[in-house]
């Protein structure tokens, strides 16, 4: 979710159109909402994926999401974000830096017959630390929170409390520091 929060900062930044988040965790949604999100939707409070169709069409006037930045390495949610895009729109695959397994989608409905322009992305290269500082200093002077990000800190002794923090989503963006 972390990628999430970043993002919705980063649209707020970049003077892009409301954004909305679906996560399963009311923490990271609350800090989705401070980063700048215009609406958010708990995915467990609506059990089916028509449900949450429903409710980004909803959101959206009916359309569907413009671009959808996929970012959990859930392989169930990689397959459900294809359905919140509007036809026309985008779609982005960031969370699988492991493989997490197959997913299932129709490539016909899904893909071609909304013709969505689909990109993975895996790193990033030393070119875009420096957007990344302009980026966090344009966030500062519009007073987004991006220091709430990083929730939790550990001296690497604690790698693995650290490892159990970030895996039992109680965390948004732990960090393991040197000391």
């Amino acid at each position: 979710m972390s990628k999430e929060c970043i993002l919705t900062a980063t649209s707020k930044v970049a003077y892009l159109v409301k954004p909305k988040i679906v996560d399963g965790v009311d923490t990271r949604l609350d800090l989705a909402k401070q980063m700048g999100a215009t609406a958010v939707i708990n995915f467990r409070e609506l059990k089916t994926i028509e449900e949450r169709v429903a409710q980004v069409k909803e959101l959206t006037h009916g359309f569907g999401a413009d671009f959808v930045f996929q970012c959990t390495g859930v392989a169930q949610a990689a397959a459900d974000a294809y359905k919140y895009v509007r036809r026309g729109g985008g779609y982005c695959e960031m969370g699988f830096f492991v493989n997490a397994g197959e997913c299932t989608m129709n490539p016909h409905f899904e893909l071609c017959n909304k013709e969505i322009t689909l990109v993975g992305s895996w790193v990033y290269s030393a070119n875009e630390y420096i957007e990344t500082l302009g980026f966090l200093k344009k966030a500062k002077e519009m007073s987004i929170p991006v220091e709430r990000l990083v929730t939790h800190h550990y001296p690497l002794e604690q790698y693995v409390d650290a490892m159990e923090k970030n895996i039992s989503l109680t965390g948004v963006k732990i960090a393991i520091v040197m000391e």
